[in-house]
């Protein structure tokens, strides 16, 4: 992959474009779509160079490269504005909110792997997540709006017939265990920056 190909996908996607268009309009295979937009909000949010390499399937030698890729572009986008962003607030609140997605994924799936399980009807909790909670929660659920999983939560979380219940709890479960896997939300919520 060269230079001028990860700096095309890069801007397409701070346009807003999505993978599908990318790969449709610039002929860019999904899976190099897919990495260049892993690494991009691993360089935005700061994460460390082993965790990118990690998550792109990349070698740490060509992490840094495209870091370096990235910081051009990213230079060359901020001339163009008068102002200079506190990157350290930035930064600080880009990780508190990745953790309390964290915290909503894993507070998710202990909830729903009982309603999944054999666990009789009896002995199941009710859905009565603290407020803070239900808030994580439904941050997670917006960044995932594009997913099975907002349905998927809700028809588990009701008061009901335990074998719809069960079944959407199951898919609920994966695609939470993928979510956990690659530690990567897409979208945006409200208190996203």
């Amino acid at each position: 992959m060269d230079k001028a190909l990860a700096l095309r996908v890069w801007n397409l996607l701070k346009d807003g474009h999505t993978l599908y268009v990318i790969e449709q309009k610039e002929e860019v295979p999904r899976r190099t779509g897919q990495r260049l937009k892993t690494a991009a909000e691993g360089f935005e949010s700061h994460t460390n160079i082993v965790e990118i390499a990690k998550a792109t399937g990349w070698s740490e030698k060509r992490v840094v490269q495209y870091q370096g890729w990235w910081k051009e572009l990213a230079d060359d986008l901020n001339q163009g504005t008068d102002y200079q962003e506190d990157d350290d607030l930035i930064r600080e609140g880009r990780r508190r909110h990745h953790l309390d997605l964290e915290r909503a994924l894993n507070y998710m799936k202990v909830y729903l792997e009982p309603v999944a399980g054999g666990i009789p009807d009896n002995l199941l909790e009710l859905w009565d997540p603290q407020e803070m909670d239900l808030i994580f929660v439904e941050n997670l659920l917006s960044h995932l709006g594009d997913t099975h999983l907002p349905d998927a939560i809700r028809q588990a979380t009701v008061e009901g017939p335990r074998a719809p219940r069960r079944e959407a709890a199951q898919v609920a479960i994966d695609l939470l265990r993928d979510l956990l896997a690659s530690r990567r939300f897409s979208g945006h919520c409200q208190h996203c920056l």
